[in-house]
């Protein structure tokens, strides 16, 4: 059935829309927008069975969408690995592999398939990994996040700690055996320092919205 129940269900969707759209206008003494008409037809075609507080949630959910959410890597920075035992400091640049190699020892700083977890790996085994920590700093995340935690750990070295600053992260650990393979794993845990800005039509949404719920409050009042 078209918007505008005397043009009948024959009426183009184009004249629907329009209908619509100028209903809308003059009800709640809005400009409607040409690309918002679509949403001001699908919002009126709910009825007025529906409850508000339902369209409200679906509307919450057509916004939510637009929105896309992507994992923070560090693909692209210049990090640093620093082994302080050893006097060892060595940056560089995130790509594909492994950045950092020890003797057998390797650290791959944007392992998995979002590009946001730490390995390091052994070749062999040892009858004890060597150092007791270190250290990965100067860490700019893709997005501008800033460091939080470091979580999901794996590792074959005992009385592990992790301690992190929005920048770096340290690891320290009981010196040990090792078997080859995966010594040490898990995920950067990070959080925005900006809040994700919302698409136009998800503001055009909820403005449709927004007007919709005073024109209830002005019905409920007159009635």
């Amino acid at each position: 059935m078209c918007a505008s129940s005397h043009q009948g269900p024959s009426c183009s969707l184009k004249a629907c829309l329009r209908a619509a759209a100028m209903r809308t206008k003059r009800t709640l003494g809005l400009t409607i927008q040409p690309r918002s008409r679509t949403i001001v037809f699908l919002l009126y075609t709910t009825g007025d069975g529906m409850k508000f507080s339902n369209i409200l949630a679906a509307g919450s959910i057509i916004v939510a969408s637009t929105i896309g959410a992507s994992a923070a890597t560090l693909t692209g920075d210049d990090v640093t690995l620093s082994i302080s035992e050893f006097g060892f400091s060595q940056t560089a640049t995130v790509g594909a592999g492994s950045e950092f190699f020890a003797g057998n020892v390797s650290w791959d700083v944007d392992f998995g398939a979002d590009g946001d977890e730490l390995l390091v790996s052994v070749l062999n085994n040892f009858g004890t990994f060597g150092i007791t920590s270190f250290e990965i700093s100067s860490l700019d995340f893709s997005g501008g996040e800033l460091l939080t935690g470091f979580s999901n750990l794996f590792s074959q070295l005992a009385n592990i700690t992790v301690s992190t600053t929005s920048s770096s992260i340290l690891f320290s650990f009981d010196n040990g055996p090792v078997t080859s393979g995966t010594v040490l794993s898990g995920k950067f845990d990070t959080s925005s320092t900006a809040p994700v800005p919302l698409p136009a039509g998800a503001w055009m949404l909820l403005t449709a919205l927004g007007g919709l719920a005073v024109t209830k409050r002005r019905r409920t009042r007159s009635a």
